[in-house]
């Protein structure tokens, strides 16, 4: 099964531009683009729609954990 992607709102288009230009096999849609969520999507209905559509979703948020040092 080949990877498919679905970058949101808070990915900057030029990486979507970037991937599909180094990889043209690689599927990369983004929210809002033809096919895909339009923006202004709520979250559950983003992952509904990459869970039917066997998409990963790519929000570009990081977590960070603040740990305590001893």
């Amino acid at each position: 099964m080949m990877l498919q992607y679905l970058m949101d709102d808070n990915i900057d288009p030029f990486y979507v531009k970037q991937l599909r230009r180094k990889n043209r096999d690689l599927v990369v849609w983004a929210i809002g683009e033809p096919n895909a969520p339009e923006k202004e999507t709520l979250d559950p209905e983003i992952l509904t729609w990459c869970e039917i559509n066997n998409f990963i979703l790519n929000t570009g948020m990081s977590i960070r954990i603040k740990t305590n040092q001893i």
